[in-house]
Formats: C-alpha cells, structure tokens, sequence
C-alpha cells in the first residue's frame, strides 16, 4: 500500500499523474510506472532474484511487505549517523536477508513487479511508515525495468549496510 492524498492504495492501481507522499518532497506526481513479471519458480527463476518478505514492524511496516532483493529502503540509525552524519541509511533488502524473520519467498507462481518512476528520486511512504527509494530513471527494454540516473540518495556500502540491519535488530529486539 502506499500513501497518497486520498488514502493508501495497493501499488497495482497506480498510474501516471497520481500522487504519492514522499519523504523529502511531499506529494509528488508519478511519471511512470513500469510491470514486470517475476519468473514463476526456482526452474526459471535463481535464488538471488527471490523477493524477500519483511515481517510486521521490522523497518515501519504496518503489515507483511515484500520487497525485491535490489529495492533499497531507508532505514533510521543511529549508527548510520554516527559514521555517515546522516540517520536515514539507504540500505538494498538483500542486506535484511536472516535478519528479524526477513527471508526469501520462493516463487511459485507468476508475479508482478511495479516500479514507480519520478522527475526525480523520491523515497516513498509504503505500509505505514516503510521508506522505499524509487530511483530517478527511465523505463528501458521489454522488461520495463528501471534505469537509474544519477542518484540523489546513495546505498550504504555492503558491510555498512549489514551493521545498520543488526543494529535495527538490537534496537527492534527481534
């Protein structure tokens, strides 16, 4: 679900010219909004490219979220600030993998994928309080896949990013 004026919306019926709540810029006007379909099973699908589910209350979700293992959310961490001078870390959800009951789902059957594009990068209210970061980009390909451009908002490096996730499980005491 994600926050706009009226109320929050399932990400599936959102179009171009809808408005989201972002972080940074209030409600912002969505230029694009690209589908994919992830594969159907491990056969056709490796393990890497698995979605990952985010338990309740992890990283401000209200509910169960699934998150693709390169979507990258912002975490709060006191950590991050302490090292980077800045508490919101960019983190990739292949980083919460093993932490706080964040696991892999195996695909079993076909599934979409939206990506919602911006005039420029926005970090997006889903589930209640979870940051997701939707990258300035253009949509390329068959596969309507995202490509970024130069970046607002930069990921933590891996070992950073891994310390952020355990703090927030010590912090969360999951």
């Amino acid at each position: 679900m994600v926050a706009t004026p009226s109320d929050w919306r399932p990400v599936s019926t959102l179009r171009p010219g809808d408005r989201v709540m972002t972080f940074d810029n209030g409600f912002q006007r969505i230029e694009s909004v690209g589908v994919t379909e992830l594969c159907a099973d491990d056969a056709d699908c490796p393990y890497a490219q698995w979605p990952l589910e985010v338990p309740a209350g992890y990283i401000g979700n209200r509910d169960r979220l699934c998150l693709m293992p390169q979507q990258n959310v912002i975490i709060e961490s006191d950590l991050a600030e302490a090292q980077f001078g800045d508490p919101f870390a960019m983190v990739p959800a292949c980083e919460l993998d093993g932490v706080c009951g964040v696991h892999r789902i195996r695909p079993t059957e076909p599934q979409k994928v939206y990506s919602l594009c911006f005039a420029r990068d926005e970090v997006v209210f889903v589930n209640g309080s979870a940051l997701v970061h939707c990258p300035n980009g253009a949509l390329e390909g068959e596969n309507l896949m995202v490509t970024p451009k130069a970046s607002a908002y930069t990921p933590l490096p891996r070992d950073s990013a891994r310390a952020v996730c355990r703090e927030l499980a010590a912090v969360t005491g999951c």
